[in-house]
């Protein structure tokens, strides 16, 4: 389907540089794949309907990038393939600045603007039908990571990117390879996404903060979710300079929650509590509900491990009723009135729980563990908090099975089943003394 507003490239002579040659074989053979055709089918096509006898060797040559075609056969490869060619009078810059206004509105937490410039870009699907075909890849691989989450859309795309990654500039080939690294980061691929960061860094300029803040971010997630905030601590600081060179302060203000996350790790509760303080106060000129509703869970937890119930309440309280819900925030009032002795309470508190459409199997084994406690069926509350513990570790979330296993070690030394209490204990020594 070739229409008027194309235009045809100087295929027959000398004016096509290297790059134009290789971006227009490898737009021919990426169209070429994605019809599902082999270069055998069509040299036999170029021959039988338009009498063209072209060599498999030649067509390669011209999908690699190391002879151009005449236009001729040019024009006979775009109908065999039934594509356009258009004409790039638009700005070439205009999807590197778009993919980075994308990554930009990730960085300073724009969902709803990150989101229109997806929308927009995916309308205008011409650009697949252009030599700017390797940038629409890459928006829609950034799409795919951050909106739909659709592995099976994103391991395609990869592929794809992967063959063509090298038509890419150096700062959207950084782009690339740091959302390569935040697939790998949500998949639990940490190795991989680590080795994918470092790539980008060797490719972008040291002025680039904003690229070099969501690497370091990332890099510091990984290391707080391998159990070293130590060094995620590191991490955190250097994002924390780098976005502060961009004035994006929401996403310092973000950093320095992440911060009080491995203060927290590190058994340094009031240096946590007085940073998640502080964010709160900053963040509440700002419209950044959910990022708030973060921080009261954060908080909320922090004041769990300090056995300050009464505030733990209060802050679970302002989480859930603003719409956040993280699974284990449904177990902090319940356990709150436990270890405060407001059994009554706690068991009203259970029964509004237990209703909640997002409640699943592990919060029912806990509330189940909290009831036998209470009722001096010591055995059946271990029990359940035992089967609850295995399902915390299936989850690696290091904070909640630290939070488990104290009072597995607690319930089982009250109940004199000392070899086990050692065993827990072990466990968690082992956990808290990995930093």
């Amino acid at each position: 389907m070739i229409t008027n507003n194309i235009r045809m490239l100087e295929l027959e002579n000398n004016s096509l540089t290297t790059d134009q040659i290789i971006l227009i074989g490898s737009y021919v053979n990426f169209h070429r794949k994605k019809k599902g055709l082999s270069l055998e089918n069509v040299c036999y096509i170029l021959k039988e309907k338009y009498s063209i006898d072209v060599s498999k060797g030649r067509l390669s040559k011209f999908e690699n990038g190391k002879r151009p075609l005449s236009e001729s056969i040019f024009i006979k490869l775009l109908m065999i393939l039934d594509i356009e060619l258009y004409d790039n009078d638009f700005d070439e810059s205009n999807l590197s600045n778009l993919i980075f206004d994308a990554l930009n509105c990730f960085c300073e937490l724009e969902t709803d603007e990150e989101q229109k410039i997806f929308n927009d870009v995916l309308e205008c699907s011409h650009y697949l039908y252009s030599l700017e075909f390797i940038k629409y890849l890459l928006i829609m691989l950034m799409y795919n990571i951050r909106i739909t989450k659709n592995q099976e859309d994103i391991s395609i795309l990869l592929v794809q990117l992967d063959k063509y990654s090298h038509l890419l500039n150096d700062k959207d080939f950084a782009i690339y390879m740091i959302y390569r690294g935040i697939n790998n980061y949500n998949i639990n691929k940490y190795t991989n996404a680590v080795s994918n960061f470092d790539v980008a860094l060797k490719r972008i300029n040291n002025d680039d903060n904003t690229l070099k803040g969501i690497i370091y971010y990332y890099i510091n997630f990984i290391e707080q979710s391998l159990n070293h905030p130590i060094i995620a601590m590191r991490y955190c600081n250097i994002a924390i300079s780098e976005f502060s060179k961009t004035s994006n302060f929401t996403r310092v203000l973000s950093l320095k929650m992440h911060l009080g996350n491995c203060y927290t790790r590190l058994n340094q509760f009031e240096e946590a509590k007085q940073l998640f303080l502080e964010v709160l106060t900053k963040m509440r000129s700002l419209k950044r509900v959910n990022f708030k509703n973060c921080i009261y869970y954060n908080l909320s937890g922090l004041l769990l491990k300090m056995e300050n119930y009464e505030e733990a309440i209060k802050y679970t309280r302002i989480a859930l009723s603003s719409g956040l819900f993280v699974e284990y925030t449904l177990i902090y009032i319940p356990y709150s009135l436990y270890r405060l002795n407001r059994i009554d309470e706690m068991m009203t508190e259970i029964e509004i729980a237990s209703k909640h459409p997002n409640i699943c199997k592990m919060q029912i084994l806990f509330f189940k563990a909290l009831t036998s406690k209470v009722n001096s069926n010591h055995n059946d509350a271990i029990g359940y908090l035992k089967r609850y513990y295995k399902l915390i570790c299936k989850q690696k979330d290091i904070e909640t099975e630290t939070f488990t296993l104290r009072i597995l070690f607690q319930w089982l030394s009250d109940n004199r089943q000392y070899e086990e209490a050692v065993d827990y204990a072990t466990r968690l020594i082992k956990l808290t003394s990995s930093h």
